[in-house]
């Protein structure tokens, strides 16, 4: 499948299609500051600490590593209406981004869903888990493996 990112651990880790954009968008942007380095003369130092940099290379740390190291661990656990799906938080993500994920324990692939943006506080229409359920009850994303990795 196009959508595989990495085989780690025995589990195959794959995009679905609106995670693939947001991973894509990230890259594009980390791209971008690098390519004002030279331009702009921006340091090295700040380059690194950026929040974009940093962000990015969580999500590659989080993709190649954490994730598939034990993507059954109860940290990741969702419960009630979203308990077939789950979630990290923390982990060196910036405070209040989730990132959600479904796993499939008999084939051993997961597959990213996507990485829910920060929201203002106080803000519970925009609250990352309710966007998510929402998302779930749409369709957005079904519960077959084909379903979920197949390009729109």
């Amino acid at each position: 499948m196009s959508n595989l990112f990495v085989e780690r651990n025995g589990w195959s880790v794959y995009f679905h299609p609106i995670f693939d954009q947001q991973f894509d968008q990230q890259t594009e942007t980390v791209e971008a500051l690098l390519s004002k380095l030279s331009e702009e003369c921006i340091s090295q130092e700040k380059y690194q600490v950026h929040s974009d940099v940093k962000l990015l290379g969580t999500l590659i740390e989080l993709l190649e590593d954490r994730i598939p190291s034990d993507p059954l661990a109860s940290r990741f656990s969702l419960r009630d209406d979203l308990k077939s799906f789950s979630r990290v938080k923390h982990l060196g993500l910036p405070s209040r981004y989730r990132l959600f994920f479904k796993v499939f324990p008999d084939t051993q692939r997961i597959v990213i869903l996507w990485l829910g943006h920060p929201r203002r506080k106080g803000d519970k229409k925009r609250d990352c888990y309710e966007v998510f359920k929402k998302m779930v009850s749409k369709g957005q994303f079904p519960t077959a493996f084909d379903e979920l990795v197949k390009k729109v």
